[in-house]
């Protein structure tokens, strides 16, 4: 029962450099408005201004972005330490259009590079807005390759802080955390829109994925709508300890792909809690979601999903650790275990819950607690073990072992901050936007208006 009870709490131990991060005063010792380094409203291009203003703020300054669009190419911030970038009331980062977009060794560069900083912060309620739209087209109709560029970026680096901006439409991928030792991310909004008249779903527009061995990240109180992975946690090597330590709570996410692992292929992830998260909106295609396959040795292991609440989600539950058909004569194959599910409610799924595994790497140690989503094909499994409690009707097999009631994860860190709203509760409203109408959801569902300038605001 105590090896059961532990593998579920895997904050127990947990390192928090968030914790002393928060609790210091984010005032810099020099400040950098980038309008002092020759930033303007109406250039096509500021990427030389901020660039300066990033390099005169490096240590210990904050560079502001004051209200209204401000044009650039991509930027880059390199061994920063106590850096903030503050985006004002009102502002607007904007990518230039994709002939302008400079390209290495045939890829579009990341719009935004973070590159080994120490306690560095993004903060502020203003934006950056990728310009998606005309390169989801484009991908679309083949005239450019799936090489778009990612917005934010961040490589190694430590007690990193993402907070309150919002990034709409960003090429492809918006954020990845690569190798990083302690992040928070809250209070952001990830928007990618459909386009087509609302028919067609953006590709590749992950929200977040931490991967390559980051670990000790907490990702609370965010909203994504953006028609990929919500979250997906990537993978590490098992020599570099795996990607682990991760805590996504208290958000809301609209038409995507889902709270996924993966995939995973080779490398490991483990020690991962998903909890108190609303899905909803058409278009959603999987609720809590693992995706790997055999390829070389790993693993996933301990990983938890608590209190979801899942609305019209195509498939609400889906274990597939044969993500991609095993290689003939494959010897090494990803390990998935102990897998907790626990609280999981929807009566809207097409499919309800699926766990499909190759015979000579069964899942081991499946746990359902109170789990109950319907509307479907009731569960699927192949090589699947394990043991439901006050569930739907349960396909799991036994392995002789006991499976006793596992122990509700650890509580988060304490939050310096008060206490976030119910997971039930709706969203925050967009709080930016383009020309074209995407505030249409701002102003029918929330009772917004429109408030322009260079930029527009939901008000």
């Amino acid at each position: 029962v105590e090896a059961r009870c532990s593998a579920l709490r895997p904050f127990a131990n947990m390192r928090r450099p968030f914790l002393v991060v928060a609790l210091q005063a984010l005032a810099a010792a020099k400040q950098c408005d980038i309008r002092s380094y020759g930033a303007d409203k109406s250039a096509d291009d500021n990427s030389k201004a901020i660039s300066a203003a990033i390099k005169d703020c490096l240590t210990d300054g904050e560079v502001v972005v004051p209200e209204g669009v401000f044009k650039s190419k991509p930027l880059t911030v390199a061994s920063g330490q106590d850096f903030i970038l503050t985006l004002s009331e009102g502002s607007s980062v904007q990518g230039v259009p994709r002939d302008s977009w400079p390209t290495s060794n045939g890829e579009y560069v990341t719009f935004l590079q973070l590159n080994d900083c120490k306690r560095c912060t993004i903060r502020g309620s203003g934006m950056f807005d990728g310009q998606g739209t005309p390169w989801y087209i484009d991908f679309d109709n083949g005239k450019i390759s799936d090489h778009r560029p990612t917005w934010l970026v961040v490589s190694g680096g430590s007690d990193l802080k993402l907070l309150d901006f919002t990034l709409l439409n960003a090429p492809m991928f918006n954020m990845k955390l690569s190798g990083v030792a302690g992040a928070e991310v809250s209070g952001i909004n990830i928007t990618s829109q459909w386009y087509d008249g609302d028919t067609k779903e953006p590709h590749n527009t992950d929200g977040i994925d931490p991967g390559d061995n980051s670990h000790d990240i907490w990702i609370h109180d965010v909203y994504i709508h953006n028609g990929d992975d919500f979250v997906a946690i990537k993978p590490g090597s098992e020599d570099g300890g795996c990607t682990s330590n991760i805590l996504v709570e208290n958000s809301h996410f609209e038409r995507g792909h889902g709270l996924s692992i993966g995939s995973v292929g080779k490398g490991c992830v483990k020690d991962v809690v998903f909890r108190n998260i609303k899905l909803s909106g058409q278009g959603t295609q999987n609720g809590c979601r693992i995706k790997s396959y055999s390829d070389q040795p790993g693993f996933v292991k301990n990983i938890t999903w608590q209190n979801i609440e899942l609305t019209d989600t195509k498939t609400c539950i889906t274990v597939n650790a044969e993500y991609k058909p095993t290689p003939k004569g494959a010897t090494n194959f990803i390990q998935v275990s102990d897998i907790n599910l626990i609280n999981v409610t929807s009566k809207t799924c097409e499919h309800d819950a699926e766990f499909l595994c190759p015979s000579e790497a069964p899942c081991r140690g499946i746990w359902l607690d109170d789990v109950k989503v319907s509307g479907g094909d009731g569960m699927i499994c192949q090589y699947a073990y394990g043991s439901a409690k006050n569930s739907m009707n349960s396909c799991l097999k036994s392995d002789g072992s006991p499976t006793p009631a596992p122990a509700s994860p650890t509580p988060a860190p304490a939050s310096p901050t008060p206490a976030p709203p119910s997971p039930t509760s709706a969203p925050a409203p967009p709080t930016s936007c383009d020309v074209d109408g995407c505030l249409a959801r701002c102003v029918d569902e929330y009772g917004g208006s429109v408030t322009g300038g260079d930029a527009y605001f939901c008000a």
